[in-house]
């Protein structure tokens, strides 16, 4: 139950929460599992390897350490064989098919042998090829050796179903991730108590009619157990409790070895000490003292660091807080400006360049135009105290190669800070009556991928970083969109102004018009009859002088025409 309940706390929302560990570290941590799973594998096939070698060659003591413990089966060790060498193939080529085949085969074996013996077990009988062809008329107590132990063979059946489940993952989604901690942490729990009873010298089952798992068999499940939870890798529960950065991982990471060796000292001074002392009192208090010692001092160091740890997050959250307060104070002034109704573009610039000098906590600052072909600078704008306190005449154009250090953000097309600005070595300085700088930061400009301005701050109280390069950066470019789309506005404006007047003074007369018959007069929209000369200077831009023609001059004034033609004639005559 407490392995289950285990589990499913690290299913819970809380047990799922992200670990905040470096893409680096982490695979650190994976190849530092893959180790110790393939030596745990390594290691128990050489165990079992040993027994079947104690057993060919009648060395039982290879097979059972000591000569008052029972020793492992032949077929034990033949299915730890199988499974470790399985397990070895699958993490040797995971995603090759014939490995995984070759694997599976090696659990389906292991797994049909501990199901044959656990039949045998249920109906009171034991098989001869457990002891693969060797022979034995050895007996322990009142149980026959070579044979493998029920117990051995039920921890065999779940070891061989996380194999199998293992291979038959052949995604790599874990779908079975949760069974085989379950069963990965169960099989190194067996083995784990059964080889505290051999520590304890309190074997289990000794002396009954139930064969007794055999110690090297203990040692090898404990092996494998831990081999197939690690194989698992970071994201397998139990490995993420002692590795993960969270509180309550640091917590067990510091105790739980600790009180699992203290256990095992205190059990084994009580069987070599306590019981043969003249005083049990004394190594009674002596062993408490000890334990509040080494207590007291995991629990000191765990508090410094947990401690630090703490104080750390909360310089993190509060730097996060400023950060997110920057951000949204930003926006709002990027939105104060857009809204702007301003007469002239430096209203806004001016503007622009008090709020960057605001929001980088700066004394002074300058918002500058480039010319990306011509590589000159066009010296636009600064701040009021820069203004204030600055006495130099300044030119309004300025080349690129003749500009200071402080133009170093468009030679290098990045951001570029000074916070010693005086020992630079190789800056320009500036003319007398300059506004003066102790720290620098400069910012390029940018309309895509061309730089268009250059604005810069300068002695702010702390030295400037990465976050008020990240605030200018933000405000200023967005700052050159909406001056952009307001010029563009503007000339808009300017082209509609221009295209209407130019409309206004273009007049044109068109359709029928009403004129009449005999003095010739024009009727207007108005049904008013206006003489022909108005109504076109009125619908046009012609303009008219008046003078008489011949054939007028000949009907309302005969003299004066008779003398006109008489002096045509004359005219005539001399030509």
């Amino acid at each position: 139950m407490i392995i289950l309940q285990y589990c499913n706390q690290w299913n819970s929302p809380l047990g799922n929460e992200e670990i905040n560990i470096s893409m680096n570290a982490k695979n650190n941590i994976q190849m530092t599992l893959k180790r110790i799973s393939q030596w745990s594998f390594i290691i128990t096939l050489g165990i079992s390897l040993f027994s079947l070698l104690g057993w060919a060659s009648g060395l039982l003591i290879l097979a059972r350490v000591n000569p008052a413990y029972i020793p492992m089966a032949p077929s034990s060790a033949f299915c730890f064989g199988m499974l470790s060498g399985s397990l070895l193939v699958c993490m040797s080529g995971p995603r090759d098919r014939a490995r995984r085949k070759a694997a599976a085969a090696g659990a389906i074996l292991t797994l049909s042998t501990s199901l044959i013996v656990l039949v045998g077990f249920a109906i009171g009988t034991t098989f001869s090829f457990e002891n693969l062809g060797i022979r034995t008329t050895e007996s322990f107590t009142n149980v026959p050796i070579g044979h493998m132990s029920p117990i051995t063979a039920a921890i065999f059946l779940m070891s061989a179903l996380s194999v199998l489940f293992e291979v038959f993952d052949s995604e790599g989604e874990k779908r079975f991730k949760r069974i085989q901690v379950f069963i990965d942490i169960t099989v190194a729990s067996i083995g784990s108590i059964i080889f505290l009873g051999y520590l304890y010298g309190t074997p289990l089952l000794y002396g009954g009619i139930i064969i007794p798992v055999a110690l090297p068999t203990a040692v090898a499940f404990v092996l494998i157990g831990l081999g197939m939870l690690t194989s698992l890798g970071f994201d397998a529960p139990l490995i993420r409790a002692f590795i993960g950065p969270t509180v309550s991982d640091r917590l067990m990471k510091a105790f739980f070895p600790v009180i699992i060796s203290f256990i095992l000292i205190d059990g084994f001074l009580y069987r070599t000490a306590f019981l043969k002392a003249a005083n049990p009192a004394l190594i009674t208090s002596l062993i408490t003292i000890l334990s509040v010692i080494v207590f007291g001092m995991i629990i000191t160091t765990l508090a410094k660091s947990i401690g630090s740890e703490i104080d750390r997050a909360h310089v993190e959250r509060d730097r996060a807080e400023e950060l997110l307060r920057m951000d949204e104070d930003r926006l709002e002034t990027l939105l104060k400006l857009s809204q702007m109704q301003v007469e002239s573009e430096n209203e806004l610039t001016d503007f622009a360049l008090e709020e960057v000098v605001r929001l980088t906590k700066s004394k002074g600052g300058y918002l500058h135009f480039f010319n990306e072909d011509q590589q000159t600078i066009q010296l636009y704008s600064w701040s009021r105290d820069v203004l204030k306190y600055c006495t130099a005449v300044p030119s309004l154009h300025y080349p690129l190669d003749k500009a200071g250090i402080w133009a170093d953000s468009i030679r290098f097309r990045k951001p570029v800070i000074h916070n010693d600005y005086q020992n630079i070595s190789d800056k320009r300085g500036y003319p007398e009556g300059h506004f003066h700088l102790a720290r620098h930061l400069g910012v390029a400009i940018f309309d895509g991928d061309q730089i268009v301005g250059v604005t810069g701050v300068g002695n702010k109280e702390e030295p400037y970083n990465e976050t008020d390069v990240r605030q200018i950066t933000l405000f200023m470019n967005n700052m050159w969109i909406i001056l952009k789309q307001r010029r563009s506005e503007a000339e808009k404006e300017q082209l509609i102004f221009e295209l209407t007047g130019a409309l206004e003074q273009v007049k044109t007369l068109s359709g029928l018009l009403p004129i009449c018959a005999s003095c010739k007069k024009i009727r207007d929209d108005k049904g008013y009859w206006n003489q022909i000369e108005y109504y076109i200077s009125e619908h046009s831009e012609a303009e008219f002088t008046h003078g008489i023609c011949p054939e007028c001059v000949k009907k309302l004034y005969p003299e004066q025409y008779k003398v006109m033609l008489k002096n045509e004639n004359k005219q005539d005559h001399s030509t």
